[in-house]
């Protein structure tokens, strides 16, 4: 049995990097866009 929890810990790892990797790429995107709208803000 202690084999089936390691393997679930493992599987919880890598879908928890898989979702922070998601998510910090959804803010990076986020971010770049609100910047390019600030600076055509600034443009004018």
């Amino acid at each position: 049995s202690s084999l089936s929890s390691l393997f679930d810990s493992l599987l919880i790892s890598l879908i928890e990097e898989e979702l922070m990797t998601e998510l910090s790429r959804s803010v990076q995107e986020t971010t770049s866009s609100s910047c390019e709208s600030i600076g055509e803000v600034d443009r004018f």
